[in-house]
């Protein structure tokens, strides 16, 4: 999760979530944007797995 920037690495404490910017937000919610509407039709394509 450090390699992908969504913690930080705090020598002898462990790992913190770092703050996140307005253009980290935009990217996460143009990502979500795109995939959503896919794995959507997948799901009710594939229907109940029940």
């Amino acid at each position: 999760m450090v390699g992908e920037c969504l913690a930080d690495r705090l020598p002898n404490r462990g790992f913190a979530v770092p703050p996140f910017s307005d253009g980290r937000w935009q990217e996460i919610a143009e990502t979500r944007w795109t995939i959503e509407p896919v794995v959507l039709r997948m799901s009710i394509e594939r229907g109940d797995v029940d």
